[in-house]
């Protein structure tokens, strides 16, 4: 079932873990139940479906075993974390999770932890904030044994990389690399997708726009290969910013459109706030202001400060026009 996951084989995954708890509750094996609910809510997330592994980490946070009631807790943390809709609350269970104490003597814990806390800081446009807690978790994952901290390290490294890039800070593709490379000799296909748009974004940055292209477009067809909804609506969004500096609006406006709708399904609000950024200069004006307004109302939600500079910045340009 693990290797389903690891694979990217979500789908899979997923049908396997519920036949789990299914066949745990039948034998009433509480500690199976738990941990193949566990197991459910964490490629349960893969999927953008963020409520379904909220129910299952809150029937699992009662747990009296005090590792799986942690780990309800982290899960529960990441999911809030990951639909954007209520950072402070995604803050409030990770750090319940981190007053474990064996969330203290755990690096994997630990590790995992810092990721989350620090993609909340990144929603909410605290670069440096969230640039010292991945080096945290990905200092932690370095200190887990290797065949339990891997995804770990590869995911800091994907998301240090970024913002890195966000920061200018040119260390960004070695980050990136070095997420790849291990991500590569480890099998770990369901994490590729993350390092494919970090790369094309770093491409993109340096006007290397073929190199872009081709780091998207491989990114994209991996993440409809595995199914991964989230990729695929950041991804195509990414493929409209390359069409965009090519000079090809007609092009970026569908895909830009494409994903926004994508984003707006999943309720990744995070996302879907950036792709109307994206797409708000390239349409006429009273279309732009709609698409901004929509993104200041996500971004005023849990106070996504670099979001908000964006809107007013566009916003301004918009009026100048």
């Amino acid at each position: 079932m693990e290797a389903y996951f690891l694979e990217g084989d979500n789908l899979h995954a997923i049908e396997a873990f519920q036949r789990a708890v299914n066949l745990a509750e039948q034998r009433r094996d509480t500690a199976g139940a738990e941990t193949a609910k566990l197991a459910l809510a964490r490629t349960l997330l893969s999927q953008a479906r963020f409520d379904e592994a909220i129910t299952l980490a809150h029937q699992v946070r009662i747990s009296t075993d005090l590792e799986r009631a942690l780990q309800a807790e982290m899960l529960w943390g990441t999911a809030l974390s990951l639909e954007g809709a209520d950072l402070e609350g995604a803050a409030e269970h990770l750090q319940k999770a981190g007053s474990f104490q064996n969330a203290q003597e755990n690096p994997l814990y630990r590790s995992q932890i810092q990721f989350d806390l620090g993609s909340i800081a990144a929603q909410q446009g605290d670069l440096p904030k969230a640039i010292s807690l991945y080096k945290e978790a990905l200092q932690a994952a370095q200190e887990a044994p290797p065949e339990l901290g891997s995804s770990l390290h590869i995911l800091a490294c994907n998301n240090l990389a970024y913002h890195l890039l966000l920061a200018g800070d040119p260390a960004a593709r070695e980050y990136a690399e070095a997420g790849m490379a291990l991500a590569v000799e480890k099998g770990a296909i369901g994490l590729q997708p993350y390092l494919f748009s970090t790369l094309g974004e770093i491409s993109l940055a340096e006007d290397d726009l073929d190199s872009a292209e081709r780091y998207f477009s491989e990114g994209l067809a991996l993440a409809e290969r595995i199914t991964f909804p989230e990729r695929i609506a950041g991804l195509t969004a990414n493929l409209g910013l390359v069409a965009q500096r090519r000079g090809q609006l007609d092009l970026a406006i569908h895909r830009l459109s494409m994903a926004q709708v994508r984003a707006d399904t999943l309720g990744t609000r995070h996302l879907a706030a950036q792709i109307r950024l994206w797409l708000a200069p390239l349409l006429p004006m009273v279309e732009a202001h709609v698409l901004l307004a929509e993104a200041r109302a996500i971004a005023e939600n849990s106070g996504r400060r670099l979001l908000l500079e964006e809107v007013n910045r566009l916003e301004k340009s918009l009026s100048m026009q």
